[in-house]
């Protein structure tokens, strides 16, 4: 119900009037992707990709999220990790700690252990 709702608004969108996509927005999106409907990798990279190339949505600082999801495709931690990395890196900050061995693992952030 709620994937046929969403569809259905989404191509109501038009570049004219478009959606917005928050981060946390995306956040849940892609939790919902990964935990509920567990796609995969590959899958959820295409999709967000088509909704990046979309001109009826527009991101919340498109750059951070797109460098957000290029970390996420060549590495091991999640998108939400990939989002806080970059948001972190825009704020001035070098690293973030995590107890998350993925994310570290994948350089964006440093393992606390």
């Amino acid at each position: 119900m709620q994937s046929a709702l969403a569809t259905q608004l989404i191509e109501s969108l038009t570049g004219s009037a478009p959606g917005f996509v928050s981060l946390i927005c995306l956040s849940e999106l892609y939790w919902v992707m990964d935990h509920t409907h567990k796609y995969s990798k590959q899958e959820i990279l295409e999709t967000l990709q088509i909704l990046l190339s979309s001109t009826s949505l527009v991101f919340e600082d498109e750059s951070l999220v797109s460098r957000a999801v290029l970390s996420y495709e060549r590495g091991s931690a999640d998108l939400d990790d990939c989002l806080i990395a970059e948001r972190s890196r825009t704020s001035g900050c070098d690293f973030v700690y995590t107890f998350d061995k993925a994310a570290a693992k994948s350089g964006i952030m440093k393992l606390l252990a």
